[in-house]
């Protein structure tokens, strides 16, 4: 049996996201918010074709979207993203979402 939720939120886990995420393949719903998760939102994260939910709220991301979030999230599924310290402007994949 393959993990299919994940959920670390409230955890003080600290420092950058672990490359072994991509490893989790089957996840469907991954929670890591309220951490303090710094760097930027790795590429590596696009592995995970099947998530449905995304939840990297109230963590210390800094720097662009990736495209991975367009190709995977958008127009089917949740992503929190909200409480970081991302610096861009929205994408234009994002800018005609209701909900972000």
């Amino acid at each position: 049996m393959q993990l299919a939720a994940l959920d670390l939120s409230h955890n003080k886990l600290n420092g950058i996201l672990s490359l072994d995420f991509s490893k989790l393949t089957q996840l469907s719903e991954l929670s890591l918010s309220n951490n303090q998760i710094t760097g930027t939102l790795p590429p590596i994260l696009g592995n995970l074709t099947k998530l449905l939910f995304l939840d990297l709220s109230y963590n210390q991301f800094s720097g662009v979207i990736p495209n991975f979030i367009s190709r995977n999230l958008v127009g089917y599924g949740y992503f929190y993203l909200n409480n970081n310290q991302l610096t861009t402007p929205l994408p234009a994949f994002l800018q005609n979402q209701t909900t972000y």
